[in-house]
């Protein structure tokens, strides 16, 4: 069974430290970005209010990528998306970063995304790619420099690298010349293009059960004891 598509759609990207947001309307498609040197806190508000042709009263369904990224960024991001669900009884999508990217480019077949993991360590995902469609092979991965090289020699994967750090991390391991890096709008653009799909199908997510994707146990230091401790 297939549900109306909402005519207009908020996506958020902000698993890395640059954002996005883009507002969809019919044909209608408008996009802000932020760089690295602004608080994500700061900008998601503030980007709502920049958009020319739209205003948050459009909104009638939200998507936004949930990880894996960086901790904080995602947990921002998310955190928003759910406040305005909440305000507006507006429904969501939770979209995979990783398959954001491998749709991201105009690619056909098998396609391997790569994110820097911290620590010298590489996240990376297999997909097929058909119909504008992603279907994963594996699940997301941290692995080394060796261990993507031995996944790659395996097929003839498409690359795409979701940060530039990943390429670095990965040495020579990779092409560079031949790995895709999509532009944070390509990012953005493709996580809307999943949500819009998937409340086609009536696939949206309760918003109020919607967690970040990380790949690694969250660091928490351990509490002190007592004011003085």
């Amino acid at each position: 069974m297939t549900a109306e598509k909402p005519r207009s759609m908020l996506a958020i990207d902000t698993i890395g430290g640059a954002g996005a947001m883009v507002f969809v309307k019919d044909e209608s498609i408008e996009v802000v970005e932020w760089d690295m040197n602004v608080s994500h806190t700061i900008q998601l508000p503030k980007a709502i209010g920049q958009f020319t042709s739209f205003s948050i009263d459009d909104v009638q369904g939200i998507c936004v990528s949930a990880g894996p990224g960086g901790f904080s960024s995602i947990r921002t991001g998310l955190a928003f998306a759910k406040g305005l669900c909440a305000a507006r009884g507006i429904s969501m999508v939770v979209v995979s970063s990783l398959e954001a990217l491998a749709l991201a480019k105009p690619l056909e077949g098998p396609v391997t995304v790569l994110c820097s993991a911290g620590r010298g360590t590489v996240c990376f995902q297999s997909f097929v790619v058909a119909d504008c469609e992603a279907r994963p092979l594996n699940k997301p991965t941290i692995g080394s420099e060796s261990d993507i090289h031995m996944h790659l020699r395996q097929e003839r994967y498409s690359v795409v690298a979701g940060d530039d750090q990943v390429i670095v991390d990965c040495g020579s391991s990779l092409d560079q010349n031949s790995v895709l890096r999509p532009s944070l709008e390509e990012r953005v653009l493709s996580v809307c293009r999943i949500g819009q799909s998937r409340f086609i199908y009536g696939k949206s997510d309760a918003w109020i059960e919607a967690e970040p994707i990380y790949l690694r146990p969250v660091d928490v230091t351990k509490p002190r004891s007592g004011w003085s401790a």
